[in-house]
């Protein structure tokens, strides 16, 4: 069956990344509600996925995910509230408060990788290996340009 954008071949890269990206959150947020974690939003499973192993403070996080720290500091305290985070604040200053995951968060983790890693067997069935192998290879190279250059401006 021939979709409408592959006939474009100017269809833009973000837009090719951007649909990869919806699919592959799509199939992470249905095995997540199946496993009883419907309350986790697409930002906060960026979050998650994205907190150190030891844990890290919240404005180590928001400079990560290039998030405002009131947003990744109220995304924190909800995520607290349902038991995928734990917090330790660390004085009065809301950017040294330390966040780990906790147990429900590892849970969750644990099915968002085994989520990412099905769409990824899928990807590499339908277009080989080989085919595969080199575009994860090409994204490799893109995302690592894309990380050594200057952190993109925040909202504030």
């Amino acid at each position: 069956m021939t979709h409408a954008a592959h006939e474009d071949h100017k269809t833009g890269i973000t837009a090719l990344l951007s649909a990869s990206y919806h699919f592959m959150m799509g199939r992470i947020i249905d095995d997540l509600a199946a496993a009883g974690h419907s309350d986790l939003s697409k930002t906060q499973l960026h979050l998650l996925s994205r907190i150190d192993g030891d844990g890290m403070t919240v404005g180590d996080l928001a400079t990560r995910v290039q998030i405002p720290l009131q947003i990744v500091n109220n995304l924190v305290q909800m995520m607290t509230e349902n038991d995928y985070l734990a917090t330790e604040r660390v004085g009065d200053d809301i950017q040294a408060t330390s966040v780990q995951v906790a147990d429900r968060g590892h849970a969750a983790r644990r099915i968002i990788i085994e989520s990412q890693q099905a769409v990824e067997r899928d990807w590499a069935t339908a277009l080989g290996e080989e085919s595969y192998e080199s575009l994860r290879g090409r994204l490799r190279d893109l995302f690592d340009s894309t990380t050594h250059r200057q952190p993109a401006k925040t909202h504030k």
